[in-house]
């Protein structure tokens, strides 16, 4: 449920502390709506707001979508809220909707803005379409990147130590 994965982290549902929205149909739902519901998948987006800094989210177990098998997405007529599962940039050329780039949309501190360059990672987009269509992604371009054993450890990637 909503309320399970989001209320560990960020506590009892205070709408002075956080908000939390997500789009079913073209239509902006609030916590209170979703809150009781299974709506927490690999690829679904939510719009949080918090009125705190470095809070941390966690989803709990789970599971996580294969690099290899993460192709594509059913997208809803209307706005489409997404959401990067993996630690890496998606850069916006890897996303197409009937072979077009989508128009997307992030939150920034500015408020609403357009034209993102990559669907960054753990982060989403907003995206519209006029009708039902499917979201094709290409997650990786190229080898992927190497990284140091100084870097394996670091809040950004994730790795394994044994001792």
């Amino acid at each position: 449920m909503v309320s399970s994965v989001f209320e560990d982290d960020l506590g009892s549902f205070d709408d002075t502390q956080w908000l939390l929205f997500d789009i079913n149909n073209g239509s902006l739902r609030d916590y209170n709506t979703i809150k009781s519901q299974n709506l927490v998948e690999p690829g679904k987006g939510f719009l949080l707001i918090v009125n705190k800094s470095d809070i941390v989210v966690d989803g709990g177990s789970g599971s996580s979508s294969n690099v290899s098998t993460f192709s594509q997405l059913q997208l809803d007529a209307g706005w489409t809220l997404i959401g990067n599962p993996f630690d890496f940039d998606i850069p916006l050329n890897n996303l197409s909707v009937n072979g077009e780039i989508p128009e997307a949309w992030y939150l920034s501190n500015s408020g609403w803005q357009n034209n993102p360059t990559h669907l960054k990672k753990w982060e989403g987009l907003a995206i519209r379409t006029t009708n039902a269509a499917v979201l094709n992604i290409i997650p990786a371009e190229g080898e992927g990147t190497i990284i140091s054993v100084a870097d394996q450890f670091n809040e950004d990637n994730w790795g394994i130590q044994l001792i």
